[in-house]
């Protein structure tokens, strides 16, 4: 996780800030904690109008640094995935993802969803915020 909410961290032990591309501290997560069974990945950068103005930086995030990733994974006998975005790079990701899945120890599951914008105008389910930044103006 980048910046998640407050409200979305748990006070507990379990939360390590990181980059999906650090090889040696997805290493070092495999080697303290080996009940580690699967991972869940989701794209790290999700904001509309920045990935228009930056899309070499959002491809690098979403998707480069996912193939990093697997790669470590791989390397530490982490074969399972769930992979999870609604960024445009997802489908970027998938092809690939499919491709090493077939040759390698690696299995994914890829979420396919849609996510309903606005269903509850009093916010008490779905989006928290008034104006996302990543679903386009209705």
């Amino acid at each position: 996780m980048t910046s998640p909410p407050a409200a979305a961290i748990h006070p507990g032990p379990g939360l390590l800030r990181g980059d999906i591309s650090d090889g040696p501290l997805i290493d070092r997560i495999s080697a303290e904690h080996p009940d580690i069974d699967a991972t869940v990945c989701c794209a790290a950068k999700i904001v509309v109008p920045e990935s228009v103005a930056e899309p070499l930086y959002y491809y690098t995030e979403n998707v480069a640094k996912g193939f990093a990733l697997l790669g470590h994974l791989l390397r530490n006998g982490n074969h399972w995935m769930l992979f999870s975005s609604s960024a445009r790079s997802k489908a970027v990701f998938e092809t690939p993802l499919r491709d090493i899945t077939g040759g390698s120890a690696l299995r994914a599951i890829c979420l396919r969803y849609i996510k309903l914008i606005g269903a509850d105008l009093k916010m008490r389910s779905g989006l928290q915020v008034m104006q996302p930044t990543h679903a386009p103006a209705s």
